[in-house]
Order: C-alpha cells, then structure tokens, then sequence
C-alpha cells in the first residue's frame, strides 16, 4: 500500500490500517509492504514542483522497493532551503532517516 499526500491523517491511517496485517495473513499470502510519502503542508509553488519533480524520478524504486517505507519532504530537502544551506540537502531530495531510495 502506498500513501501519497500532505496531511498527516493519510500517513496515520495507513500506518493503523496496516498495523498487524502480517500477523493475520496465511503463510501463502506475501507481506504487506506500507509506504508513505508525506509532502510539505503548504508548500510554495516551486516546492511542490520540486516535491513532484523528485516523485517522478523516484516511484518506480518506491514500488519495488521490498519492504515498508516512510518517506517526508520538509523545508530542508526542497529549493528554499537550498539557497540558504546546500550542506543540508540530501543528494535524493528526501528525509528518508538515513535510508536512500532514489539515486
């Protein structure tokens, strides 16, 4: 399952809706894989540009991607924040907790 969007009431439901999911499913059906991607809230018209722009390039690795995921755009992943600390921005564009995604 994959959830795409800016309101924190998406990502949650997803993570509750999912929650326990493996425990329930037989041993012949696969593991349920979450995936979220949480968009800034009111981003600038450039920021969600970029947001798009990085979602494009990324959601094939997304949905191959084997196993769960929760992905967030903030101030310091998108163009803004570039102009004022470029040390700061992860090469792929995402707040990822250490884990890379798209290259």
């Amino acid at each position: 399952m994959i959830s795409i969007g800016d309101a924190p009431h998406e990502r949650e439901a997803l993570f509750r809706v999912t929650r326990g999911q493996d425990v329930l499913e037989s041993a012949r059906r696969r593991k349920c894989r979450t995936k979220a991607i949480k968009f800034m809230i009111q981003p600038s018209v450039e920021q969600l540009v970029h947001e798009l722009e990085m979602l494009q390039k990324c959601l094939h690795q997304v949905v191959v991607h084997d196993d769960d995921l929760d992905l967030q755009f903030d101030e310091n992943t998108l163009p803004n924040a570039a102009e004022k600390n470029m040390e700061n921005i992860p090469d792929n564009g995402l707040n990822t907790a250490g884990k890379s995604v798209c290259a």
